[in-house]
């Protein structure tokens, strides 16, 4: 089964999330920033979905950065899932190394449909266009 991280400090996005893929997927849920490396550092994700703002900062971009960084996440995908939906954000976080940038509140149908394409295709196809 594949695995998904999601790195959010939103609780109930993250009890919606799981609705949606538990049946499907492996979820693990990061509500801070510190949690994050816990999970990067002992498990190896197919996907990861990261929120902008954790710990009441703008650490995100940072953390997807970071993770872009490590060897073994280079070819994982990373979508950036916000409410900070901004142009300039959306650059930002793709320089960082984000794969799609999805702006909260979000259409469930739109985020199955995206976590199911790079779950599907993973890196290979670039999908701006696309989804």
């Amino acid at each position: 089964m594949k695995k998904i991280l999601l790195i959010d400090d939103d609780e109930f996005f993250h009890h919606i999330f799981n609705v949606i893929f538990r049946k499907k997927y492996l979820i693990d849920s990061a509500t801070s920033s510190d949690k994050v490396y816990e999970y990067i550092f002992n498990v190896r994700y197919n996907l990861i979905i990261v929120d902008i703002s954790l710990d009441n900062r703008d650490v995100g971009k940072i953390l997807i950065s970071e993770i872009r960084k490590l060897q073994t996440f280079e070819n994982i995908p990373i979508v950036c899932c916000t409410a900070h939906s901004s142009h300039i954000k959306k650059r930002e976080v793709e320089e960082a190394g984000a794969d799609y940038f999805l702006a909260k509140p979000v259409d469930s149908a739109k985020l199955k449909e995206v976590v199911d394409f790079f779950l599907f295709y993973g890196r290979d196809k670039i999908c701006s266009e696309k989804i």
